[in-house]
């Protein structure tokens, strides 16, 4: 379907790009030290790194995705449903904007981490009430829900909740947080692969 609704969710889908492109570049910007020798970036940052960009990656896959299959492809014509869709979408990629100036801070970012998984799941089981069937929305719901409870029982363990002022550093962490990030893409990718990847 080319219409007015597509070019819709194009304008919307550009706009969720931008703010997620920005956040990717404060998350490089945060990364990178050019102080430091031989290697220009944080080391005791790169596994909160990673595990941001091993979440981003399938949640902005999945968005756009999202709303191509259920606004292009398909032809639903529910406005309500596509602002619905778009404010929540809009207000997860201020989340990975916040994530990404959140880098130095292992707890808080751990936290920001859990709010995004959080925010997610009920979206998916909104979606699933309104879109029948959505079956990838409901995976992701089950997939972040399972992944915020493991991430919150980690975080009490390993840093203790609330997070502390000022966050110490914590390497540990910093590596468990991205094993799980990575767990989490590697689920999602397989149990939905059919969606995130449709035959011709």
């Amino acid at each position: 379907m080319d219409g007015p609704q597509a070019s819709s969710v194009r304008n919307l889908a550009s706009l969720y790009s931008v703010v997620i492109g920005l956040s990717l570049s404060i998350g490089m910007y945060n990364l990178v030290d050019a102080s430091k020798s031989p290697i220009p970036i944080k080391v005791e940052l790169v596994p909160f790194f990673g595990a941001y960009f091993a979440t981003l990656l399938p949640f902005y896959h999945g968005a756009l995705r999202h709303l191509d299959a259920r606004y292009v492809e398909s032809g639903a014509a529910d406005p309500h449903a596509l602002l619905g869709d778009f404010i929540v979408l809009f207000v997860e990629s201020c989340v990975f904007f916040a994530l990404a100036l959140l880098l130095p801070s292992p707890s808080f970012f751990t936290c920001a981490l859990i709010t995004l998984l959080i925010v997610d799941a009920v979206w998916g089981f909104v979606a699933r009430l309104i879109f029948t069937p959505a079956k990838p929305e409901t995976h992701w719901a089950l997939i972040n829900i399972c992944t915020a409870v493991l991430l919150i029982i980690l975080l009490a363990v390993m840093d203790g909740l609330p997070p502390r002022i000022p966050d110490q550093a914590n390497t540990a962490l910093g590596y468990v947080v991205l094993a799980v990030a990575v767990l989490r893409t590697v689920v999602d990718y397989k149990v939905t692969s059919s969606f995130y990847f449709p035959p011709n």
